[in-house]
């Protein structure tokens, strides 16, 4: 690893403890209004009238702009970690070796099983794991999670046998 990744990564690191302790570890409830006219708009690195010391001051309620800052990192370190997590099983179950990429072939996904719940699925000559009809269900499937996903994207009704749900 160089140098560069070591200082980003222990950068990272440091701001996500931070994100999390000092929100924690604040004198006061960050939300709270009171006593307005004693903490209002405080300068950064200055204290209040009760002494408390501000790093970045406070706004005009009184509140403490770093910890109010700390509490917004934490919805923008979740949202990070949800969607690195989400993109990484996806890239990973819609990637190759599972996702056809080639023109020549017909289907979506390349391994599918399905799971012979009467054993009547075909099982081509020298197998012994069904893959005709069962690629096609699991193409079948595929393709019904995509539209799903983009009905909700777009914010479109989920499409029921009787019409919208």
């Amino acid at each position: 690893m160089r140098r560069a990744e070591r200082v980003a990564l222990v950068l990272l690191a440091l701001l996500s403890l931070a994100v999390i302790l000092v929100p924690a570890l604040a004198s006061r409830d960050p939300l709270r209004i009171n006593d307005v006219l004693a903490r209002r708009l405080v300068p950064p690195f200055a204290t209040d009238a009760h002494g408390d010391w501000h790093v970045l001051g406070t706004d005009r309620f009184g509140r403490d702009m770093l910890v109010r800052m700390m509490l917004a990192g934490r919805l923008s370190l979740l949202v990070g970690v949800v969607g690195s997590l989400v993109a990484g099983v996806l890239g990973t179950l819609l990637g190759e070796p599972y996702l056809s990429v080639s023109r020549r072939h017909e289907g979506l996904l390349l391994h599918s099983v399905y799971h012979r719940p009467n054993g009547w699925d075909s099982v081509p000559q020298g197998r012994t794991v069904p893959c005709c009809e069962s690629s096609m269900w699991g193409d079948y499937h595929l393709r019904e999670a995509a539209l799903y996903v983009q009905r909700l994207a777009r914010r479109e009704p989920y499409l029921t046998f009787w019409g919208p749900a």
